[in-house]
């Protein structure tokens, strides 16, 4: 091979190996901590999906089939323009769930997380099939004629056989220790002191404090 020819076929190699990274999309991570709808199912055979619905990081989501006619019966550009989750499944599992049964959205000022049934507006308003509630500690509580801030494990009840869990887990922060905290309590009342406090006097905090533990224990 001519070396003209074999630089041209070098370099097609490499053009091509550079497009098919650059073609590569990094791997979606989810976070399975991050707070959700977990399906839970009254009959142990029942095919539902999804089994997790997750907010949106901003914006409503809808809930429910997503018919076109809806939208034509609802006639407002906002509610055409949600997102929306279908939840399917086998027929009897389904066959009482609304086509529009809610919408979930979380407050990116106070960071809660919210559901309202049905569809008050813009729009034609569409109410909430009687099934369709939510559920806290068991009781039905009024998520239709304004937005119900959920809290770890209320229940998104879409029919008989169909309900939505919410789970919200926080991360576990460091606590500090008994030390940390008498550290702390002398910088902020130490009338001396300016600024942290230095490691031979933390040192120096400590021992006295263990003195003291052994004094009393004596």
């Amino acid at each position: 091979m001519q070396p003209v020819a074999l630089v041209a076929v070098l370099v097609i190699l490499v053009a091509l190996l550079y497009l098919q990274r650059r073609g590569r999309t990094p791997p979606v991570v989810v976070d399975e901590f991050e707070p959700a709808l977990f399906l839970r199912t009254t009959d142990p055979d029942a095919h539902v999906l999804p089994k997790v619905i997750r907010f949106r990081a901003r914006g409503k989501l809808r809930l429910g089939y997503k018919p076109a006619f809806m939208d034509d019966h609802v006639g407002h550009a906002e509610f055409r323009a949600l997102p929306a989750v279908d939840i399917r499944g086998d027929q009897t599992s389904v066959r009482e769930l609304s086509r529009q049964a809610a919408c979930i959205w979380r407050d990116p000022t106070s960071g809660g997380f919210y559901v309202q049934l049905g569809w008050p507006g813009p729009g034609e308003p569409i109410r909430p099939r009687t099934q369709t509630r939510v559920l806290r500690s068991g009781r039905p509580h009024d998520a239709a004629s304004q937005p119900f801030r959920l809290i770890h494990g209320d229940v998104l009840r879409l029919s008989s056989q169909v309900e939505y869990v919410f789970r919200e887990v926080e991360a576990q922060r460091d606590r500090p220790t008994p030390e940390q905290k008498k550290i702390e309590a002398f910088e902020s009342s130490a009338p001396g002191v300016a600024g942290p406090v230095s490691g031979s006097m933390k040192l120096s905090l400590l021992g006295q404090s263990q003195r003291r533990e052994d004094d009393d224990g004596a």
